[in-house]
């Protein structure tokens, strides 16, 4: 009896995460910030000057101003 309680104790809350991830309710975040800070939108004000400077001196655009 003991066993039968232990085993619905360990199994319910995987089948309790499984039902919600299947029916939308439950969704799986990664609990870290992306490794490029650029990329994370809470530092976008951070980061809004080198993004339009970054792309005036982009190589490309310079070596396709010389070609």
């Amino acid at each position: 009896m003991i066993r039968y309680l232990l085993a619905a104790l360990v199994i319910l809350p995987v089948l309790v995460l499984i039902v919600g991830a299947a029916t939308g309710r439950v969704r799986a975040r990664s609990c870290c910030a992306p490794t490029d800070p650029a990329k994370d939108l809470r530092m976008r004000g951070a980061f809004e000057d080198e993004a339009s400077n970054s792309s005036a001196r982009s190589p490309l655009t310079e070596q396709a101003g010389t070609t």
